[in-house]
């Protein structure tokens, strides 16, 4: 992206009449939340791949551990593409590439074709994540780019909901989840296309003496360089427990209600709709904190949703309680919805685009997780598997802690000042 359109964490950025920028910024959520409905759509399918389609729970771990590899490639491209072509059209091609290769996911039978395409969607949503954060960036100051970064991932949460919702209307014609996820997309791009600013525009507007040097750009060497490497590999440590402990569970829990509580297709479409529910709820509650108290505050939000996780697992039979266990579990787990505003204000300006990128490198971390699941269920059954998400969680709580402040008015708040470090 162009470096200069990002401002320094504590000046705003005028991209014009605050009207255009809430128009553009609206385009861009509902990006996000194909985004993050084709990111989910996977682990909903699961056990109608295996029903449906013949394939085993290993075939379905692999196209996980594919979608974790297209997202990371897709996430650490995209910053350099779109140091080159600009976020709007970047993002442009990222939506109707991922609608395509989504809707193509309805003629694929075998596994592997599965495998294929799911890791193609993944490469396009990696980078549709770092042009969302970019743009997020560009439009808004720092004291609303939190909240504002809750709404866009709360749209992970209202997906969740709708995912949740159309499975129980569609009941077995579940590949109208499919279609749902391939198409819509495609009429996305003609709204970044129309609302988000081009590039030019942004250079030309106000305060752009309060910026960066434009002719200076970062690169993924200085990101692995002495002064800043320990930093760059602890975010995506962090990222990589997040999205670990979220795969150990979250993306086997329809075929745990499923084979182990015995829930019905109704039961589980609302048990997955509950979670994102205490996700949407969870992360503007978490957004506050962030904001109110600073970014290293709601690591406490790790250690609660392990505790959720165990409670899930072992309390008796009781669909009621099960059920509000998950919705807990969702909304303790949104502790994370301010990391991706959170890195990029970590690094100097420069260098922005790149740690977005970070969150999803964490999943070069998470590849094996599902392959790690299915491997133990295979041998002790699906809940023992499931039961590692916990440690993972502590463990990213911990590194969370680590990292530098970057609200002025948090607890723990040193002076980290980006741009002036050398």
């Amino acid at each position: 992206m162009t470096m200069e359109a990002i401002a320094p964490a504590g000046h705003q950025v005028d991209q014009g009449p605050l009207r255009m920028r809430v128009l553009a910024y609206l385009a861009i959520l509902v990006g996000y939340f194909f985004y993050c409905y084709n990111f989910l759509l996977p682990g909903y399918v699961r056990p109608y791949l295996i029903s449906d389609l013949g394939q085993t729970l290993t075939q379905t771990a692999g196209i996980t551990a594919a979608q974790n590899v297209g997202v990371t490639l897709g996430s650490f491209v995209s910053a350099t593409v779109i140091a080159r072509l600009g976020r709007r059209w970047t993002a442009v091609a990222i939506v109707m590439g991922s609608g395509f290769l989504t809707l193509a996911c309805l003629m694929a039978q075998s596994g592997w074709a599965w495998l294929l395409l799911r890791a193609g969607v993944a490469f396009f949503l990696g980078g549709y994540y770092v042009a969302a954060i970019s743009m997020t960036v560009a439009l808004f100051p720092q004291r609303y780019r939190a909240r504002l970064q809750a709404v866009n991932s709360g749209m992970f949460s209202l997906a969740e909901i709708c995912l949740g919702g159309l499975g129980i209307l569609a009941g077995h014609h579940w590949t109208l989840l499919i279609w749902a996820g391939g198409f819509p997309p495609l009429l996305v791009a003609g709204l970044i296309l129309w609302f988000v600013p081009p590039e030019r525009e942004e250079r030309a507007a106000p305060h752009a003496s309060n910026r960066a040097n434009p002719a200076v750009t970062g690169t993924w060497s200085e990101m692995l360089s002495p002064r800043w490497r320990r930093l760059t590999l602890t975010c995506i440590a962090m990222a990589g427990c997040n999205f670990t402990g979220y795969q150990l569970f979250s993306e086997f829990v329809t075929l745990y209600l499923r084979d182990i509580r015995h829930f019905s297709g109704m039961d589980i479409g609302f048990a997955f709709s509950l979670i994102g529910l205490g996700s949407l709820i969870g992360g503007f509650f978490w957004a506050y904190v962030s904001d109110r108290f600073g970014r290293k505050v709601p690591c406490i939000g790790f250690f609660l949703a392990g505790l959720a996780i165990l409670a899930f697992l072992t309390v008796p039979h009781a669909p009621g309680l099960i059920k509000t266990l998950g919705l807990i579990y969702g909304f303790c787990l949104s502790c994370t919805y301010p990391w991706g505003i959170w890195f990029t204000e970590i690094f100097p300006t420069r260098l922005r685009a790149h740690a977005a990128a970070l969150l999803h490198g964490g999943h070069v971390i998470s590849i094996v997780a599902p392959l790690i699941v299915a491997l133990v269920a295979n041998h002790y059954g699906i809940a023992m598997g499931m039961s590692f998400a916990p440690i993972v969680f502590v463990l990213g709580a911990f590194l969370w802690t680590t990292l530098p402040e970057t609200i002025t008015t948090g607890r723990g708040y040193r002076g980290w000042e980006p741009d002036a470090q050398h």
